[in-house]
């Protein structure tokens, strides 16, 4: 193989085996999160994920990206058939190292496919991206990581993966509780609710049979639903004690207060965290990929120090991790491909896809960036400015636009509004069109300020007027009746 130092490799792959679940918390790394849907009529199964995004960097290298040149087929629209017509992007990179010693630089490439419904596509049985360097095929070590509601971010990611949580720790001590509770009526089910006292510091996992959560008057309280044929309630407290103070019985109204119900603890055991997230691993993934993906899951669902249970991570979406080694002899270069599948949105509208080439900073330096975009529908919107080619659109510069690759494609160019014919919007038209207006509304303003003032100049007038005619005449004394009386 071009290059490949297999005791580096070696040293790197062990090393990186904790890498798996590195934490996903920002929408930049990798395509929109995106469904679906098989084309056949009748599959019950569709797709969400996306596909590969740029090589990453582990750690700092001198090692420069002399080129990289990214060729994206889309074929089919909306709802395309998964395998050989589905949309995919080819990388090829061209790395070159400026100093006087061989280096081994360690990558990183991330790419996700999540099976939704029985009869999806199993996505630990799919690695439908290949990297090669030129004709041999490059080994890498393939890893898994729990994806985040957030998203993805690549530098959030490898920096996460170089610290060590403080709470989650292999010998964490983990204690389950079984409560046996005493109904009041056995005939039927009856709504309960468990209250918790305990460390505050600790975290409580729900049992699998738990309906709801909450805070309520200072406790951490945990709902279910019981009968006779199932009256134990089940839960987990990590990193410290979470006995239950009491069982109430009922939704709580206001002025009425819940029946409190006998309860009786039958079964406490104590574990290590490990050991507890070990049982609910999926055989897809190893110990210390799912360890990860379990410590990252709980960080990423705490709410008041409350957990869902890890039969949830199970079903979450994760992302698929190649990790290898590539050997740049001293001012040599190496070259090496990436090929993967890409996932478009299922808008009946338009495709969007998002592609981030960020990740390509953490070379030495970077070159020349050359994006090719094959497809056979319009271009509806890009991020980068685009240039209409042979069978699709090009975009070539010297070193990484800004910001990643955005773009929409639409199976036809849409109807624009009716727009006059710009010649008769000449700008010397519109000026005095303008100017015109203006004039007008000044005039208004004037008119509109005279009638004000001549309005008031009445009124003040005619006040006056009345004023005069009420003060008796020079020289005269009205005396009212009582002055006519006397005459």
């Amino acid at each position: 193989m071009n290059g490949l130092n297999r005791n580096a490799e070696h040293n790197f792959i062990r090393r990186g085996a904790l890498f798996a679940a590195l934490p996903l918390s920002a929408v930049s790394l990798l395509l929109f999160p995106v469904r679906q849907t098989q084309a056949q009529a009748g599959a019950d199964r569709y797709f969400e994920g996306t596909s590969a995004s740029c090589v990453t960097v582990i750690g700092q290298t001198p090692v420069e990206l002399k080129s990289a040149r990214f060729t994206l087929d889309v074929p089919c629209y909306g709802a395309c058939e998964y395998g050989e017509r589905a949309p995919s992007v080819r990388a090829d990179y061209t790395l070159y190292n400026p100093t006087q010693q061989d280096k081994t630089v360690n990558l990183a490439f991330p790419y996700e496919l999540v099976k939704y419904g029985q009869n999806a596509e199993s996505w630990n049985g799919q690695e439908n991206c290949s990297l090669r360097a030129g004709e041999e095929d490059i080994d890498y070590s393939l890893h898994y990581s729990y994806r985040a509601s957030g998203g993805f971010d690549a530098a959030a990611c490898i920096e996460h993966f170089q610290k060590i949580d403080e709470f989650y720790t292999p010998d964490l001590t983990v204690t389950k509780y079984v409560y046996r509770v005493t109904l009041s009526q056995e005939e039927a089910e009856t709504y309960v609710k468990i209250y918790l006292g305990g460390d505050p510091r600790s975290k409580v996992v729900r049992g699998e049979e738990c309906l709801s959560a909450c805070v309520e008057n200072g406790y951490r309280c945990l709902s279910y639903r019981l009968s006779a044929e199932r009256s134990e309630i089940v839960y987990y407290a990590i990193g410290g004690e979470n006995e239950a103070v009491r069982v109430s019985c009922g939704k709580r109204e206001r002025g009425v207060t819940a029946e409190e119900l006998p309860f009786a603890l039958v079964q406490k055991e104590e574990q290590r965290f490990s050991a507890f997230a070990e049982q609910y691993r999926s055989d897809a993934l190893s110990s210390e990929d799912w360890y990860r993906a379990a410590v990252d899951f709980f960080n990423d669902n705490e709410h008041s120090g409350m957990l869902p249970p890890l039969t949830v991570c199970k079903e979450s979406a994760f992302v698929r991790w190649y990790l290898y080694s590539l050997s740049v002899p001293a001012g040599g270069m190496s070259r090496h491909t990436v090929t993967a599948p890409l996932y478009s949105a299922s808008s009946p509208e338009a495709n969007g896809f998002y592609y981030q080439l960020s990740p390509l900073s953490g070379f030495g330096g970077c070159g020349d960036v050359e994006i090719y975009l094959n497809t056979p529908y319009v271009l509806a919107y890009s991020s980068v400015d685009f240039e209409k080619g042979e069978n699709g659109y090009v975009f070539s510069r010297e070193t990484l636009p800004y910001g990643d690759l955005t773009f929409v494609i639409a199976q036809s160019a849409k109807a624009q509004p009716f727009l006059p014919d710009p010649v008769r919007r000449d700008p010397l038209t519109v000026a005095i069109v303008i100017l015109a207006v203006l004039v007008a509304g000044s005039i208004g303003v004037v008119v509109v300020l005279s009638v004000k003032n001549k309005r008031a100049c009445q009124k003040s007038e005619e006040a006056r007027r009345r004023a005069e005619m009420g003060k008796p005449e020079e020289g005269r004394i009205d005396g009212g009746r009582e002055g006519t009386a006397k005459k």
